[in-house]
């Protein structure tokens, strides 16, 4: 068996360490790497957030336009009036609708016989009058900015413009509802 001693064991001069500069140029490279792939996270998180918001705005949103307009189709005899719901016509442009409800007088569906829909600070509001309170229609996080309606001179129908606000997120909705008891 062949003897090994110091002196012949050698280093390969041909291999050699990394140098400081190549140490430092790898390193700013994997930082721009790191630094896009965060910026790329931090991008898609906030877009997800603000679909989000706009999501729950919409859904909001609708299922107030939903309610209006079912009880809207359910209605007779509608009217627009300007802001304070005086002087009603039954054709043109209003801040305020008013109809006369089919209510069967059950005891799960009271007679109500006119109802009133108006913007009220930032809430729209169903009152029935009487000695009902106003209900509010919108949710409590979401700001109506405008509401108007529209009544044509023949067609049996009533068209309702909302602009509801929402986390920063402003949704314009237009609706056109058939009545069927008219």
């Amino acid at each position: 068996m062949p003897e090994i001693s110091l002196h012949t064991i050698r280093c390969s001069t041909n291999s050699r360490g990394t140098s400081l500069v190549e140490m430092l140029v790898a390193l700013v490279i994997f930082i721009i790497i790191i630094g896009a792939v965060v910026s790329a996270f931090l991008f898609t998180s906030k877009t997800g957030r603000a679909f989000l918001s706009e999501r729950q705005t919409i859904e909001s949103s609708r299922q107030s336009i939903e309610e209006l307009a079912r009880q809207i189709r359910m209605g007779t005899s509608p009217e627009v009036a300007q802001a304070g719901c005086t002087s009603p016509v039954s054709t043109g442009y209003g801040e305020c609708l008013i109809f006369s409800t089919t209510g069967s007088g059950s005891e799960f569906s009271p007679p109500r016989p006119t109802v009133r829909y108006y913007l009220e600070g930032t809430r729209v509001i169903r009152d029935y009058g009487l000695d009902t309170p106003k209900e509010a229609v919108t949710p409590e996080d979401v700001n109506a900015q405008k509401l108007s309606f529209f009544i044509p001179t023949v067609g049996g129908r009533v068209t309702l413009f909302m602009t509801l606000e929402k986390n920063g997120e402003v949704l314009n909705l237009q609706t056109t509802v058939a009545l069927r008891n008219n």
